[in-house]
């Protein structure tokens, strides 16, 4: 993982991999991107902060029911009359643990 990698090469992991966040997000079908948190700016990578306030919900399931748990949470947020900007995603993958996927927005 290239991230990772470049993220070990400047010493900005973070040293308790359970407080670590990796973020998914879809812009279009073709394309993903991918936040890695870390603890400083790391040198050769596309450094974003992100910041603002947020709504999540936990869904629990495969990998491949994203797209319908996206759409859960657009008519959710409809129904508090929350604008989102954008859409990102948690998967958790626990061995011995069902899979779980955060949609944060």
């Amino acid at each position: 993982m290239k991230m990772h990698f470049l993220a070990e090469k400047s010493e900005a992991t973070i040293p308790d991999k359970t407080d670590a966040l990796i973020l998914f997000r879809d812009p279009s079908a073709f394309k993903s991107e991918i936040f890695y948190s870390v603890t400083k700016e790391v040198d050769g990578a596309n450094n974003t902060k992100i910041s603002g306030s947020f709504v999540a919900r936990v869904f629990d399931g495969p990998f491949n029911s994203v797209p319908k748990y996206i759409k859960e949470m657009e008519e959710f947020l409809k129904g508090r009359e929350h604008i989102h900007k954008t859409i990102m995603y948690i998967m958790r993958i626990v061995r011995n643990v069902q899979k779980k996927v955060v949609i944060i927005t």
